[in-house]
């Protein structure tokens, strides 16, 4: 039992681990993609004077 806790505990800690690393990463790919889209439909208006969704 001890065993399975000390598992438990140690995979929460590397999750937190990894989730502190990452959220920056996750973070910056949101807004990559939220930029990625306006500059679309930016690109989309001067092209053509209205935006289809």
């Amino acid at each position: 039992m001890r065993k399975l806790w000390e598992d438990l505990t140690w995979n929460l800690k590397e999750t937190a681990k990894l989730v502190r690393e990452y959220k920056f990463a996750v973070l910056g790919g949101i807004a990559g993609a939220v930029i990625a889209k306006i500059v679309i439909f930016a690109a989309e208006y001067a092209c053509t004077g209205t935006i289809t969704r």
